[in-house]
């Protein structure tokens, strides 16, 4: 899966192959939230996409973080400069097995709302925005 992600990046760091990525992870995941297709337009979307393989890398081969780290890096080094914070968006990565219902939005809300209740979170503005 990692190399085959490595391969899948772009040069800039983005991922913009949407279906041959999510096809490699096995899942759906909901729309890009509506305040990055606000500020993105267009570019929304792969930048959603780009999120949701580093929420992926992190979450679930963090054992091989040795393996991703730079390649983690150049894409966060670009949403940076995109004055995006990966952090603000990883509670809002749903994701869903290609055999489960579509991942949707208002599911993002729902998990977002029950995972906020359950765990007390630092405030926003004292929430890092660097992953590595």
């Amino acid at each position: 899966v990692l190399t085959k992600l490595v391969i899948l990046q772009n040069s800039n760091g983005l991922w913009t192959r949407e279906e041959e990525v999510l096809k490699l992870l096995g899942v759906n995941v909901c729309p890009p939230p509506s305040d990055l297709v606000s500020r993105f337009k267009g570019e929304a979307k792969n930048i959603w996409l780009t999120i949701t393989v580093l929420y992926f890398l992190h979450h679930f081969h963090n054992e091989e973080k040795g393996k991703w780290s730079l390649i983690a890096a150049k894409s966060q080094a670009l949403l940076q400069a995109f004055r995006v914070c990966v952090d603000d968006y990883f509670a809002k990565v749903i994701f869903s097995s290609k055999n489960d219902e579509p991942a949707t939005e208002e599911r993002a809300k729902e998990e977002l709302s029950n995972e906020e209740l359950m765990n007390e979170q630092p405030s926003r503005n004292a929430r890092r925005c660097n992953l590595f």
